[in-house]
């Protein structure tokens, strides 16, 4: 068993080897942490001078960046007929507004700041600012301003929507014409619009009404669920053989 002294005995036998060693600090410079009177200075040599006469060292090449490179042209592309100057990348409303309306001020922005978010007819426009508090005359010069700067077109914007209501399925033909009137557009526009939209995506009515039915549902709750989509009575008939005498009334 070792004495309860030893550490200390220790500790004493390192100060001593310490204060007799010829390389320790002694006095002040131990504290302070500064190298002796009589130790080498450490500090830096100068730099070597370069002979003026002699050639410049060659350059250092960066070495290629592994990001892909940021194509700016699409900051200068204009718009195409068939699209929406507010929609356009790095073409913001406020960007048009400034590059092409001129003098008119403040005209067009509030109308072009709705555009931008959504593609909207000209009646559902009209409304919309007027229930912003816009008088008859600034509603007009808005729409005018719009529509000089292409930002509003009834044939663009309903063929954007009929789209929209193709591919994001689940109504019947009659129901997707309806809302489109509802939106504003006249009749005759929305069903071109429309017959468009199911040319180009192959739309069947079928199909889009077999994506409603839910597997194990009741088949009542579903033909009111397809006859309030708008498809017709016979198509539900056909799809859920088992309800008969089911009118659009459910």
């Amino acid at each position: 068993m070792r004495p309860a002294h030893a550490p200390a005995a220790r500790r004493a036998a390192r100060r001593l080897r310490g204060r007799c060693s010829p390389s320790a600090p002694r006095g002040r410079a131990a504290r302070s942490g500064r190298p002796p009177a009589g130790a080498p200075c450490r500090r830096r040599a100068p730099p070597p001078t370069r002979d003026p006469a002699a050639p410049a060292p060659p350059r250092r090449r960066p070495r290629p960046s592994a990001r892909p490179v940021r194509i700016r042209s699409c900051a200068a592309r204009r718009p195409t007929p068939s699209e929406n100057p507010c929609t356009v990348a790095r073409r913001g409303a406020c960007t048009v507004r400034r590059n092409t309306a001129g003098a008119a001020g403040e005209t067009g922005l509030r109308a072009l700041r709705t555009l931008a978010r959504r593609e909207v007819s000209t009646v559902s426009l009209r409304e919309a600012l007027r229930r912003a508090g816009l008088t008859e005359q600034e509603v007009e010069s808005e729409l005018e301003a719009a529509i000089r700067l292409g930002a509003l077109d009834d044939r663009r914007s309903v063929r954007v929507r009929a789209r929209a209501l193709v591919l994001r399925g689940g109504w019947g033909r009659e129901a997707m014409h309806a809302r489109l009137v509802q939106q504003g557009y006249p009749p005759a526009l929305a069903e071109d619009a429309l017959a468009e939209a199911i040319r180009d995506e192959g739309w069947t009515a079928r199909a889009a009404a077999a994506r409603l039915l839910t597997p194990g549902a009741a088949a009542r709750r579903s033909a009111r669920r397809l006859l309030a989509r708008g498809f017709d009575p016979a198509l539900v008939r056909e799809l859920l053989p088992g309800v008969e005498g089911m009118d659009e009334g459910g």
